[in-house]
């Protein structure tokens, strides 16, 4: 395989590259940009679950509004990436 350099620097090749919160692969598939968006909002959501488990008795305004803020930005982010694939 044939190095390339920049300004007498090697690069290095990578399989996957994330920049704002979206993972780019060398093989330009979406597939492990949206397990990591559903892993990111899954993890919101047991947040969200813990939360309420801990604090039992939260109106459910304030739990929607949790949602809203935490998990809710997270699956929109790449929401075109997701129709996409549908």
């Amino acid at each position: 395989m044939k190095t390339l350099y920049i300004n007498n620097e090697s690069l290095i090749e990578t399989k996957y590259y994330k920049y704002l919160s979206i993972v780019f692969t060398s093989r330009l598939c979406w597939s492990t940009a949206l397990r990591t968006l559903a892993c990111q909002g899954n993890k919101a959501i047991y947040t969200i679950k813990f939360i309420n488990r801990e604090f039992s008795g939260l109106p459910v305004k304030l739990l929607f509004d949790l949602f809203k803020k935490m998990a809710l930005t997270i699956l929109l982010y790449g929401c075109e990436i997701w129709g996409y694939t549908v």
